[in-house]
């Protein structure tokens, strides 16, 4: 939703204040990490299909660099 519709999901789903001077930059944050789980969700599901064992190790990859991210 916050890459395909990016005006509805800021202010009905995120919730965010577009009123404010700072309404392109958060426009342009969730567009920016809503096209970048699109691009991990193409990546993964290729992944799946090509490179089973891969798969399997981002499995617990993942989470570890979420870990590390929070």
């Amino acid at each position: 939703m916050h890459t395909i519709v990016l005006n509805y999901s800021a202010k009905n789903i995120a919730v965010l204040d577009l009123s404010t001077s700072t309404a392109s930059d958060q426009l342009r944050l969730l567009g920016a990490f809503g096209i970048s789980n699109l691009e991990t969700g193409v990546v993964l599901i290729l992944i799946g299909f090509y490179a089973r064992p891969i798969a399997l190790a981002m499995l617990g990859v993942i989470p570890l660099v979420y870990f590390i991210g929070h």
